[in-house]
């Protein structure tokens, strides 16, 4: 007699599949384990990422940057990556090695997350947790994008965020407010701006008067035509009734 022999299907599953499957599998007497690799744990992680599951293996957070064959960039600028992204950051130390690992490698596109619909809230939970140099440079960066984020609903928020760490090291204000002023015309066309009215009205709430002299200079210069203008009103009204008397009594 020829003995009847059973096959085993591989156990194959579906990431792009919502509908579960339940199917019957032979089990035999004997089994081997295997350790799964690098690449596939990537894989893994990264389908599970993007579809809002949890991971099927324990892969520590910072392998994803070793050998992968996806761009953190683009995880980053997607909902689940992204919410997934902040919290390993925030689960993560200041000087950790996941934590300066994704600072390095977005850091060159800082400026497109920060006015990104998903990536404008991981760049604000890298802000929170980022030490007084990371800002700095955080903020080198952002101004050579500043006109293009300021004007930009999600950069309006992001710009908020980066003020308020900024507030923690005046020099560093001070060294940007100095770069930002130095086009005067765009700064008041920025006023003037849907979104970057909201941009300067944040600034002119977080940082102390005794050091927004050369905004207030700026406004008062051009008080007429920043009245006449909706948005250009919003920040005349902010200005006035934060600034001390003698900036705007003549």
């Amino acid at each position: 007699d020829i003995p009847s022999v059973t096959v085993v299907p591989d156990n194959m599953m579906s990431y792009q599949n919502t509908v579960t499957q339940s199917t019957t599998q032979s089990t035999t007497t004997q089994s081997t384990s295997t350790t799964p690799s690098l690449q596939e744990l990537q894989q893994d992680l990264l389908k599970n990422i993007v579809h809002g599951m949890k991971a099927t293996y324990n892969i520590k957070s910072h392998e994803m940057f070793y050998k992968t064959d996806f761009s953190i960039l683009s995880l980053a600028q997607t909902q689940n990556g992204s919410r997934y992204l902040q919290e390993c950051v925030q689960n993560s130390y200041q000087n950790d090695q996941f934590f300066t690992l994704l600072f390095e490698s977005l850091y060159d596109n800082f400026h497109l997350l920060m006015i990104d619909l998903f990536g404008n809230y991981l760049v604000q939970t890298i802000i929170n947790k980022a030490s007084i140099s990371q800002v700095k440079r955080l903020t080198n960066h952002a101004l050579l994008h500043f006109y293009d984020i300021a004007i930009d609903k999600q950069g309006s928020r992001s710009l908020h965020c980066l003020f308020n760490s900024m507030s923690q090291n005046m020099n560093t204000y001070m060294d940007a407010l100095s770069h930002i002023l130095s086009q005067p015309m765009k700064f008041i066309s920025l006023m003037k701006h849907n979104n970057g009215s909201h941009t300067i009205n944040n600034m002119l709430k977080v940082f102390p008067a005794s050091y927004l002299r050369p905004i207030y200079d700026l406004i008062l210069q051009y008080f007429y035509e920043l009245v006449c203008d909706k948005f250009g009103l919003c920040v005349v009204k902010t200005f006035l009734s934060l600034s001390p008397k003698q900036y705007f009594i003549t």
